[in-house]
């Protein structure tokens, strides 16, 4: 799976549209940016992976594929 595969599958567990996830992220992206991102056309920068993570409740290793996800309550925000 690539970065992208993993952003969407984590994406849509967590029953967020890409206009969704967006918006939540500081400052926010576009749908069309996250669109990017999940086709793998290009890839957020460190920034941006911290602020996908903190919205989706995962670690770097899961979006990073060093850590299966697991579906199951989101992960506490650690601030």
């Amino acid at each position: 799976m690539s970065l992208g595969t993993v952003l969407a599958s984590v994406r849509g567990a967590r029953f967020l549209t890409q206009p969704e996830l967006g918006a939540q992220m500081r400052p926010p992206v576009s749908d069309t940016t996250l669109s990017h991102w999940e086709r793998d056309r290009r890839v957020p920068d460190a920034t941006q992976l911290r602020e996908l993570c903190r919205v989706l409740h995962v670690s770097a290793d899961v979006l990073l594929e060093r850590r299966p996800f697991e579906l199951g309550p989101p992960e506490p925000d650690p601030g």
